[in-house]
């Protein structure tokens, strides 16, 4: 399996002199989340604990894993934990990567949601994306009907 042969790699330069990095941390989550290791990815967001180093892209990808391992609840569970980070949606960046990288978070979190069929939380979600001024995109919302 490539995901185990990546956090192998990962864990040998973790106890290396280079150390671990957000980038790197980026590139194992997103390992685990190719390898449908949606619970590993979420052991890992948790080890880099609440600093703004675990920024919305390590989100994204724990997220995207959740999605893969057909986790919907999980996903759910790591958006709301987002949101009392204290790290900023796009709502307040305003940039068009931010913008972008936000949209495919909410793709991920709603696809799992479509696929567990829980629209009521697909219908939350879009409420929360209104409220924190991020506008849906058309994947959204064919995710929406789906769910």
């Amino acid at each position: 399996q490539q995901w185990q042969q990546a956090i192998h790699c990962l864990d040998a330069m973790c106890r290396s002199e280079i150390g671990p990095h957000v980038i790197t941390d980026n590139a194992g989550l997103n390992a685990l989340e190719r390898g449908k290791q949606w619970q590993m990815a979420m052991e890992k967001l948790w080890q880099l604990g609440p600093s703004t180093a675990a920024g919305i892209i390590t989100y994204t990808t724990a997220i995207g894993a959740c999605e893969r391992g057909s986790k919907w609840d999980a996903a759910l569970f790591l958006l709301t934990r987002l949101r009392y980070s204290g790290l900023e949606l796009s709502g307040e960046r305003s940039t068009a990567e931010s913008a972008g990288t936000d949209l495919m978070m909410y793709n991920a979190v709603i696809s799992s949601c479509e696929m567990g069929q829980q629209w009521q939380s697909v219908l939350h979600i879009f409420a929360h994306m209104h409220a924190s001024r991020i506008s849906a995109d058309l994947i959204n919302y064919i995710a929406a009907i789906g769910a």
